[in-house]
């Protein structure tokens, strides 16, 4: 289990293509952690407790592809706006899921391959307010939710739901997507005519 890696400690690894530090209790990074290993496609951090990263981080990664965080206590994720220049976004992919995320610049994140914001500690009105625009399908805010069926009691349905916190309380959005469970269902649901719902639960 590792606890500290020193600001030096990947330097002679220059050529290094792919880094998983996953699993480990590492509660911070080095701003120049990764300034000697600009060849790296892939790295892996998940499962740690970080806080916070350095904008400086990644600035000098020109050719990353795969940036997995899924499962820290990331609050804040601006150090996104500070990758390499050169970088090509489109290209990257990157996993904030399971973190500590109230609100985010959506508008830095546009122009990514990928995503994942799921299981995040979201504030309910700021989130509201950005799926109403309908986020590109880039960003994936969703997990599924199996649901039973209204319409049998052997099926179930998965639908996409995103928590969020209202103050103390946590609360639920779940997007129903009518017309595709009448897909599902087949075309003996006496169903009404298709429409997405909006809904908000509380537990």
């Amino acid at each position: 289990i590792v606890s500290h890696i020193d600001a030096d400690g990947l330097q002679p690894l220059s050529a290094l293509l792919q880094l998983d530090m996953s699993f480990n209790l590492l509660s911070s990074l080095h701003a120049e952690l990764l300034h000697a290993n600009s060849q790296l496609k892939d790295i892996n951090f998940a499962h740690n407790q970080l806080r916070e990263l350095h904008p400086a981080l990644l600035h000098q990664l020109m050719h990353l592809k795969q940036l997995n965080l899924a499962q820290n206590h990331l609050e804040d994720a601006s150090w996104l706006q500070h990758l390499a220049p050169a970088l090509n976004r489109l290209a990257l992919r990157v996993d904030l899921s399971s973190n500590r995320l109230q609100s985010l610049n959506l508008s830095s994140l546009l122009f990514f391959e990928h995503v994942q914001l799921a299981d995040n500690r979201w504030n309910c009105s700021w989130l509201v307010r950005h799926m109403l625009r309908t986020p590109p399908a880039s960003l994936n805010f969703a997990r599924s939710w199996p649901m039973l069926s209204a319409w049998s009691v052997k099926e179930l349905l998965n639908i996409q739901g995103v928590d969020c916190f209202d103050g103390q309380q946590n609360r639920s959005i779940v997007l129903l997507d009518v017309g595709a469970a009448r897909l599902e269902m087949g075309s003996n649901c006496d169903c009404d005519e298709p429409k997405d719902e909006l809904a908000t639960l509380t537990p």
